[in-house]
């Protein structure tokens, strides 16, 4: 497991509902030639490693939870959504300006999970979210939070049932 990576500016790991864990994975094996050719286009490389979990413990450890629902168990971090109005909300803070995440997950009946990455600094979005990839059973989406639907005027829209479109 090669987790996050590379250094310079503040931004915050967040995990949101999340289940993960180094060794509680069922991984399919990828085989055939584009798996390899796949395996060979790398589009980064990793730097000096920012952080590294297994989870050999009982605690949450590094993980700050601003909403709760995480716990550590039998060596797994589970997030379940305990609230209606918002996901879980366990982070990781570490500066960087340009990161290579990996990490192992199991949905484990959850519909979707996300990763979001933010800037503590950015003002422009709702809590400094910069962007996410949502991960669910059939799809894994990318979204922009800084121009997309956490930019402050939008979100706000959003929130406001007079201005919804």
């Amino acid at each position: 497991m090669k987790p996050i990576t590379q250094v310079t500016f503040p931004l915050l790991f967040s995990l949101i509902v999340i289940c993960l864990s180094e060794a509680a994975i069922a991984q399919q094996p990828v085989s055939g030639t584009a798996a390899n050719q796949v395996r060979s286009a790398a589009v980064a490389t990793t730097g000096e490693l920012l952080f590294e979990d297994h989870f050999d413990r009982d605690t949450l450890g590094d993980w700050k939870v601003v909403i709760p629902g995480f716990s550590v168990q039998d060596g797994v971090l589970t997030g379940r959504q305990d609230r209606a109005d918002h996901g879980a909300v366990g982070r990781v803070y570490r500066d960087f300006r340009d990161v290579v995440a990996e990490f192992r997950f199991r949905l484990a009946g959850s519909t979707v999970f996300n990763v979001v990455f933010d800037d503590r600094n950015c003002r422009k979005s709702h809590a400094g979210h910069i962007c996410r990839v949502a991960f669910s059973p059939k799809a894994i989406r990318l979204g922009d939070d800084r121009e997309g639907v956490m930019r402050n005027d939008i979100f706000e829209m959003r929130r406001d049932p007079a201005r919804k479109a």
